[in-house]
């Protein structure tokens, strides 16, 4: 019938463990993700996406900090 069954949209999640002001993320999705970042408190922080490639993204931000991105 022609129909196929289509992957999962994929996703990512990293771990920044050590206080950055900037993240460098090799995430490999080939895709340009939407992103959002929450600190070690679960708090969402916006940061400014450099490099966002569709392999690797690249977030600064005014302060170092603990946290988690996740990508989708």
């Amino acid at each position: 019938d022609g129909s196929k069954v289509l992957e999962g949209d994929k996703n990512f999640t990293y771990d920044q463990t050590t206080p950055s002001k900037e993240w460098d993320i090799l995430h490999n999705l080939n895709k340009k993700p939407s992103v959002t970042v929450t600190d070690s408190a679960d708090t969402v922080v916006e940061g400014n996406i450099v490099i966002n490639d569709g392999v690797r993204l690249l977030i600064k931000f005014n302060a170092p900090f603990t946290g988690t991105a996740i990508l989708n």
